[in-house]
């Protein structure tokens, strides 16, 4: 049948299982609390942090992760291209690194 297409390729956590999502768009002014506070209704949050850099600017994007992936789903759906103190929000899953396309320079990675 048409099921054993899909028993393969097991090691890679579908994509729909995942519990940490990807913000950007993000005002500069956010914090993690106050973004923390405004995804909160969807579900418990396990860790949500805006990315700063050096000095302490924000990078514009943060990364969120929900205790559950119905939480996370309902985030993208609530969230995504919805506005934030002026800014439509960019809400998805978040890609882990191996799937990013690689970037052009030297990779000087996390502070």
């Amino acid at each position: 049948g048409m099921s054993s297409l899909f028993s393969h390729g097991e090691e890679m956590a579908p994509f729909e299982d995942q519990v940490k999502l990807f913000v950007g768009n993000l005002s500069w002014s956010v914090t993690s609390e106050e973004l923390s506070d405004y995804l909160s209704p969807v579900g418990e949050i396990a860790s949500c942090e805006v990315m700063r850099n050096y000095n302490g600017q924000s990078k514009g994007f943060a990364l969120v992760e929900f205790v559950d992936v119905e939480a996370a789903k309902e985030a993208i759906v609530q969230f995504n291209d919805v506005e934030m103190q002026g800014r439509r929000l960019i809400v998805r899953v978040d890609t882990p690194p191996e799937d990013r396309p690689p970037r052009g320079g030297r990779g000087r990675g996390r502070g």
